[in-house]
C-alpha cells in the first residue's frame, strides 16, 4: 500500500532538502544541517537517512543516548544499509559499549565485507577491548583496500607491539611515516617500542626530535621522561614530566611519573605531595594511592628512630589502601606491580607482618584480572616437568649471576623442561647465553596480559619467581595463580607475602633456626647458601684511586648507600676511633645523592665520636666490575653492611682475598655474607653482635699493618674461595623438593 505523501514536501523537495543538509553537514555547519534533517522528518518521520544523519549530529553534540535511538530507528526502517550499522558502532563505542559496537560493525561487514569505515572502526573497537590479534586482522583488511591510511598503519603497529611482534610493529610505524614523515603519533609509538626492547639511545633521539619540533606534544614529553628514568637521569626526567604537565595539566600519567622521579631523587616529601595532589584531582585512580603507600618507605632515613618506625608506618599505609580498595572493587588490579615495597627489606626489624598484609591485598586485587584462578590445572602426559622462570634480571646482574644461571646450567634436562620468561629490557652477553641454554626463551615486549596469556598457554607445572619485589612485570604476575606450584627465592631476600607463592628457596647457611616464622611461604633450606655459582676468571683492572696514605687502614663500604641504616653510623665511628683509617664509600651510580647523604650522616657520627670526618671519610666513583675488583685489591677490610648483608660483594671479595667483617643478624638478609664465609670455612670475620663486629674489624685492621701477615691471610682466603662455587647439591636438592611438592 502506497504511503500518503506529505502535503508540504514532495519527494523531490525532500531529496533537495536532504542534499542541502548533507552539504552543511560535510562543511561542519551542524546547526544548519540539523534544521534541514528535522524539516524532512517533520514531513516524513520514516526518512531513514535523515534519522541516521541527525543521530550523528546528536553524537557530535555529546548526546549519545539520543544518537543511538535515532540510528536504531533508521536501521529498523532500513536494516540493509551498512553505513547505518557502522555509525551505530561508532556511537556505541563512544558510549563505552564496545561489545555492542563490535556487533553493529560486524553486521555492517556481513552486508559489505569491504566496507572500509566499518573495518577501520572494528579495529578500533577490538583494540579497545584488548583483542589485539582480531583488531590487527581488521586493520590489515582495511589496508588491503587502501594502503595509504597512515592512521591505520599506526594502529596496526600498536596491535603488533601489544602482541610482542616487534618487527611487524616497527615496519607498520615506518609505513605510517612513509605516508607522513612528521606523523607525531607514529614517531612516538616507534620510540615507545624501542624503549620497551631496551634501545634507549634511539628512543631518546626520536622523542627529542618530536618535542623540538612541537614542544606541545605532551605524550612525547612524558615518554621522554620515562626513557630518562630508565637511564637513571632523574632530574632530566622530572623536567620532561613537568613539560608534559605544562601542556596538559590533567595528564595523570605524567603527574604520577613526576612523583616517581622526585622519589628517585631523594625528594620523599615532594613525591608524596605529588601523589596526594593527583589523588585529589583523580580520587578513583589507584596507581597514585599505591605509590603513596610505597613512598612511606624512605630510601635514606634521617635517623635511627625514623628508620625503626618504617615497618609500622608501611603497615598503616596498607591498611588505608585496603579500605579504599574495598570501596573501589577492581580498581587496584591495573596498579598491581607498578611499585613494590622493595626498600622495606633495607630497614631493620621483622617485616613479615606488613609484607603479608601487602601480599594479601595484591592477591585480592589481582582476582579482577582475567587470568586470576584459584588453582592452575595440572597438565598430564608430559615426559619432563615444565619449569617456568619469570625474571627481569636475565643479564649481568646479581640475581642472574648468583641464583639463576646455576639453576639453568645445573638442572637435569632429561627431567626438566626449562622455560625462561625474560621480562627485562636490558640485554648483554649473559642474556645471549640464557637464550641459548634455556629450553624456551621469551623476551619483552609483552603487556602484563600478554605475559599472563603466554605463560598460561605454556602451562608450566612449576613457576619460579626468583626476585619478587624488583621488577614490575614479575610483581604483577606473581599474585596470579599461573601454575599449580609457585616458588620464590632470595633474589630479593624477604618473604613475598603473597598467598600465591607456595615455597621459598633459601639456604641452610643463611637462615637462622627460627626462620620459618619469617615467611608466608613454606621455607625450603637448600645445602650451603642454596645457590650454584661459577666465579670464572674476570681480569681486574687497577683502581683509579689515590695512593695509599702511610699508616692508614682502608675499610671498604661498597654496598649501595641506602642499605646502611642510621643505627649503625656510630658503630662505624667506633671502628674509626681504634686507629688511623680511611672509610671508602662507593658512590652510587643510580642514586649519587644517597651516597652524599650517607657521607653527611657518617660525618656527624664521626664528629660526635671526637673524630675529624675529613681525615677518615673518602668516596670513590661507581666502577665497572673489572675496576671494582682492582678496588678490592687495594682495600684492607670490607665492612659488610650490618642491616643488609651483601652476598655479591662478599663473593667478589673472597675471590680477591679481601678480608670481610660481617654482623650475622636475625634475618636472612643480614646473614648472606656470613653464610658464604661459613660455606668456605673462613669464619673469623663473622660477628654475633655489635661489640664483636667492632672487635673483628679492629683485629683485621691490626693484621693488615703487617704486609706479610696480610698477604698470608689474603692467600688463605683466595685458596678457600672456590668452595663458594660449584654447589651442585643445591640444585639437586631443589629438584627433589620441587618434585615432592
Amino acid at each position: 500500500m502506497r504511503e500518503i505523501e506529505s502535503p508540504y514536501m514532495n519527494p523531490e523537495l525532500i531529496r533537495s532538502t536532504m542534499a542541502d543538509g548533507m552539504r552543511h553537514h560535510q562543511a561542519g555547519r551542524l546547526a544548519e544541517a540539523r534544521l534541514r534533517y528535522e524539516t524532512v522528518l517533520s514531513a516524513q518521520p520514516r526518512e531513514a537517512d535523515a534519522l541516521n544523519l541527525l543521530g550523528m549530529i546528536d553524537y557530535a553534540a555529546g548526546d549519545t543516548a539520543l544518537a543511538v535511538s535515532r540510528i536504531e530507528q533508521a536501521i529498523a526502517i532500513n536494516p540493509r544499509v551498512p553505513g547505518f550499522h557502522t555509525n551505530l558502532g561508532t556511537v556505541l563505542h563512544a558510549d563505552g559499549d564496545n561489545a555492542g559496537a563490535a556487533r553493529a560493525l560486524r553486521q555492517a561487514l556481513a552486508m559489505k565485507p569491504d566496507h572500509l569505515p566499518a573495518l577501520c572502526n572494528l579495529g578500533i573497537v577490538l583494540q579497545a577491548m584488548g583483542e589485539f590479534e582480531a583488531a590487527a586482522k581488521a586493520y590489515a583488511a582495511a589496508l588491503a583496500i587502501n594502503p595509504r591510511l597512515r592512521d591505520v598503519w599506526n594502529s596496526i603497529g600498536n596491535c603488533h607491539a601489544r602482541l610482542g611482534n616487534t618487527d611487524a610493529a616497527m615496519q607498520s610505524f615506518r609505513r605510517a611515516l612513509q605516508l607522513d614523515a612528521w606523523f607525531p603519533a607514529a614517531r612516538i609509538n616507534a620510540a615507545n617500542l624501542l624503549f620497551t626492547i631496551g634501545q634507549f639511545d634511539e628512543a631518546e633521539r626520536i622523542l627529542r626530535e618530536v618535542v623540538q619540533r612541537d614542544a606541545g606534544q605532551a605524550e612525547a614529553q612524558n615518554n621522554l621522561g620515562l626513557v630518562l628514568m630508565k637511564r637513571d637521569r632523574f632530574p632530566e626526567a622530572a623536567a620532561a614530566f613537568r613539560a608534559a604537565l605544562g601542556t596538559r595539566p590533567d595528564y595523570d600519567e605524567a603527574a604520577l611519573n613526576l612523583g616517581n622521579a622526585l622519589f628517585e631523587q631523594g625528594e620523599q616529601e615532594g613525591a608524596m605531595a605529588q601523589y596526594r595532589s593527583l589523588i585529589a584531582r583523580s580520587p578513583d585512580h589507584a596507581a597514585p594511592r599505591l605509590a603513596l603507600a610505597m613512598a612511606i618507605i624512605p630510601m635514606m632515613p634521617s635517623s635511627a628512630a625514623h628508620s625503626a618506625e618504617v615497618p609500622q608506618a608501611f603497615d598503616e599505609a596498607i591498611a588505608e589502601l585496603e579500605q579504599w580498595s574495598a570501596s573501589h572493587p577492581g580498581a587496584l588490579v591495573k596498579a598491581v606491580g607498578t611499585v613494590q615495597p622493595f626498600l622495606l627489606a633495607y630497614r631493620p626489624g621483622d617485616a613479615t607482618g606488613p609484607l603479608a598484609r601487602y601480599g594479601q591485598l595484591m592477591c585480592r586485587a589481582a582476582q579482577a584480572h582475567p587470568r586470576a584462578q584459584s588453582a592452575a590445572p595440572a597438565v598430564t602426559g608430559r615426559s619432563r616437568v615444565r619449569l617456568g622462570i619469570v625474571s627481569g634480571q636475565v643479564r649481568g646482574h646479581p640475581v642472574w649471576q648468583v641464583i639463576l644461571r646455576g639453576i639453568v646450567e645445573g638442572l637435569d634436562r632429561e627431567r626438566w623442561d626449562v622455560r625462561l620468561y625474560d621480562t627485562g629490557q636490558f640485554r648483554d652477553e649473559e642474556t645471549q647465553w640464557a637464550e641459548a641454554h634455556a629450553g624456551h626463551y621469551h623476551r619483552q615486549p609483552l603487556t602484563i596480559e600478554g605475559w599472563a596469556d603466554h605463560i598460561g598457554r605454556e602451562a608450566p607445572d612449576i613457576l619460579f619467581h626468583p626476585e619478587v619485589g624488583m621488577d614490575p612485570v614479575s610483581g604483577a604476575l606473581a599474585p596470579l595463580r599461573l601454575a599449580r606450584l609457585q616458588v620464590a627465592s632470595w633474589g630479593h631476600p624477604v618473604t613475598t607475602g603473597l598467598p600465591t607463592m607456595d615455597l621459598y628457596l633459601s639456604g641452610e647457611a643463611i637462615e637462622p633456626a627460627d626462620a620459618d616464622a619469617h615467611y608466608t611461604e613454606r621455607l625450603i633450606r637448600l645445602p650451603g647458601t642454596g645457590v650454584l655459582t661459577r666465579f670464572g676468571t674476570p681480569q681486574p683492572r687497577r683502581w683509579n684511586g689515590p695512593p695509599r696514605r702511610e699508616g692508614r687502614v682502608r675499610f671498604a663500604l661498597c654496598q649501595q648507600s641506602m642499605k646502611f641504616d642510621p643505627a649503625d653510623d656510630a658503630l662505624l665511628a667506633g671502628i674509626a676511633k681504634e686507629g688511623p683509617s680511611e672509610f671508602w664509600i662507593v658512590r652510587s651510580r643510580k642514586h649519587p645523592w644517597a651516597s652524599d647523604a650517607l657521607a653527611r650522616r657518617l660525618a656527624i657520627a664521626f664528629a660526635a665520636a671526637g673524630l675529624e670526618p675529613d681525615h677518615h671519610l673518602r668516596m670513590t666513583p661507581w666502577m665497572d666490575q673489572a675496576e671494582f675488583l682492582g678496588f678490592l685489591d687495594e682495600m684492607d677490610v670490607m665492612l659488610d653492611c650490618p642491616a643488609f648483608s651483601g652476598y655479591t660483594t662478599a663473593w667478589q671479595a673472597i675471590h680477591r682475598g679481601t678480608p670481610i667483617v660481617t654482623l650475622e643478624g636475625r634475618f636472612m638478609r643480614q646473614r648472606l655474607a656470613a653464610g658464604l664465609l661459613r660455606q668456605i670455612g673462613c669464619v673469623d670475620g663473622i660477628a654475633g653482635n655489635r661489640e664483636e663486629y667492632l672487635a673483628r674489624a679492629v683485629e683485621h685492621a691490626d693484621r693488615s699493618r703487617s704486609e706479610a701477615g696480610q698477604r698470608a691471610y689474603r692467600n688463605q682466603l683466595m685458596a678457600a674461595a672456590h668452595r663458594a662455587d660449584g654447589n651442585v647439591e643445591a640444585v639437586k636438592a631443589m629438584e627433589r623438593h620441587l618434585l615432592r611438592s
